[in-house]
């Protein structure tokens, strides 16, 4: 078994949508709410679905702020197995498989590193979203008042493209989603993007006859946005509003979202390159190292 493992590191920042005193951060809630739930029982969040989300452990590095790891599992969930075979072997049947009495299996984990309003977090099995959720519902858990639940973890975009948009100027956008996508899980969202998306997927859904399906995946939507540069006489115009549409674009991007801005120049930004990550190698048996236990 491989040692270290490939992993995305990701940077977001905690932005307040309420009045805090002065000197909350992100930090000082998660101190206080795991002061107060004490036990990974205590911290444990369960979802609709029968899901749970537990705060596991808790460590302070040495050089300040708080290391969380949180991970999610369905109690009782059975998982695929694949069975040994010999040599000869030349078709196998995949089964399913308990786990043991004393365990349940994950189905993903995150590891925030939080200090102050900056996280860095890595996550396997587990979007964004659900880590806000857990956040927001451990906090009303630990009856920490409102307005510590009202924040969002914001994406910061690296400073050198968007630097580059704001130079060169925006030539034309590309947005991609499926139609299941586009339909139903932007259908919360109420960024500009977002319904443009929505209201273009629902009407090529009538055109091929999908749109009484509740899921089809096997079509997809790719929208261009451009200037027309034959009207001359509103091309400022047009040239502001898609800047301002590419903005929109990088501000409420969320995961899997799949898009790319192309400048005057011909540079092109993808999703993938837009926002501050970092792609490192792990040895899981390290994790942790220089810290100590939260109090």
């Amino acid at each position: 078994m491989a040692e270290k493992r490939e992993k995305t590191l990701s940077y977001r920042r905690a932005e307040w949508l309420a009045t805090v005193p002065d000197g909350t951060t992100l930090e000082s809630c998660l101190r206080t709410a795991h002061n107060t739930l004490k036990t990974v029982e205590d911290r444990t969040i369960i979802r609709d679905s029968g899901q749970c989300i537990r705060s596991v452990k808790k460590l302070a590095p040495r050089d300040g702020g708080i290391f969380m790891h949180l991970t999610t599992d369905t109690p009782g969930e059975k998982a695929s197995v694949v069975p040994k075979f010999k040599k000869e072997t030349e078709e196998l049947e995949i089964g399913i498989a308990d786990a043991p009495e004393d365990a349940e299996f994950m189905d993903g984990d995150a590891f925030l590193y939080v200090n102050g309003d900056h996280v860095c977090l890595c996550t396997t099995g587990m979007r964004d979203g659900a880590v806000r959720q857990f956040l927001h519902e451990f906090f009303a858990k630990a009856k920490l008042d409102k307005k510590y639940s009202m924040f969002e973890l914001m994406k910061a975009p690296k400073m050198d493209k968007v630097k580059m948009l704001k130079q060169d100027g925006v030539k034309q956008i590309w947005l991609g989603a499926s139609l299941y996508q586009a339909t139903t899980k932007y259908e919360n969202r109420k960024a500009n993007t977002a319904g443009t998306l929505r209201k273009i997927a629902t009407h090529i859904r009538k055109i091929v006859g999908a749109e009484n399906e509740e899921i089809d995946d096997s079509l997809r939507v790719a929208v261009v946005i451009k200037t027309d540069e034959r009207i001359r006489k509103h091309l400022k115009l047009g040239e502001t509003r898609i800047e301002k549409l590419a903005h929109d674009v990088i501000k409420n991007y969320e995961k899997h979202d799949d898009f790319q801005i192309e400048t005057n120049t011909g540079q092109k930004i993808s999703a993938e390159e837009i926002f501050i990550s970092e792609t490192v190698m792990i040895d899981p048996r390290k994790v942790g190292e220089g810290t100590k236990s939260v109090g």
